[in-house]
């Protein structure tokens, strides 16, 4: 919805805030501790997205306008950092993270119908893609992307937490541009190289502020066992 008032130059940047908006309320909520480490990461990963983004262009970041668009898009923000704290919560519990995947996605299927019926009865039911290739196309961003990048990706928080896994979607905007250069032509520039070198140094230097989440809460039940049986 964000990106149909907004440019994805915006949502690009202001997606690139999920890490340090991840790591806050984590804090605020939890009082997971915040290491200098961590927020080195994501300040030189949000550089280097802001360098991929723009291209390296002042003219483009002085041109940069805001509108409603961009409110829905810090909506999103919100609402994945928030969902990251609540898939490691889940998993603290034993869930799996195949589980979480299944109910999120069931709950927000059946949200998003009365939403899918009234939009294309709007535009009309002749307007559906009748091309092969744009429903195998379909079938793979519901399967892979969506549904084994998913599960991957919760168990992912369920190891680290939500504030080392949230720092690679600082990442995303790196795989589209080589994915954009390898498939459709697009030239780089010197600059974008400088902020996908920016964007590794910042995932690599934040994802290694401390030990996983889940090594420390194993941890910490064997220290229990042993207090317990005194």
């Amino acid at each position: 919805m964000g990106l149909k008032y907004t440019l994805a130059t915006n949502a690009s940047l202001i997606m690139g805030l999920t890490p340090l908006a991840t790591a806050f309320i984590a804090y605020l909520v939890f009082r997971v501790p915040l290491h200098w480490k961590q927020m080195l990461g994501i300040s030189l990963g949000f550089f280097g997205v802001s360098l991929v983004v723009l291209k390296g262009s002042i003219t483009n970041l002085i041109n940069l306008s805001f509108n409603m668009g961009d409110l829905y898009i810090v909506g999103a923000l919100l609402t994945f950092s928030i969902s990251f704290i609540f898939i490691k919560k889940a998993t603290d519990i034993k869930f799996p993270p195949a589980i979480i995947s299944l109910y999120a996605y069931s709950i927000s299927s059946i949200c998003y119908l009365p939403l899918v019926f009234w939009e294309q009865t709007m535009e009309g039911w002749s307007e559906l893609p009748s091309s092969v290739l744009l429903w195998l196309m379909l079938l793979y961003v519901g399967v892979f992307p969506t549904g084994v990048g998913n599960m991957l990706w919760n168990r992912g928080i369920s190891i680290l937490g939500p504030g080392q896994c949230a720092i690679f979607m600082n990442g995303i905007p790196l795989v589209a541009a080589i994915t954009s250069v390898l498939v459709l032509d697009e030239p780089i520039l010197l600059l974008q190289i400088i902020g996908f070198l920016f964007i590794g140094s910042g995932v690599i230097l934040g994802s290694q502020n401390s030990r996983p989440v889940a090594v420390k809460k194993e941890e910490k039940e064997t220290t229990r066992i042993p207090m317990q049986s005194k």
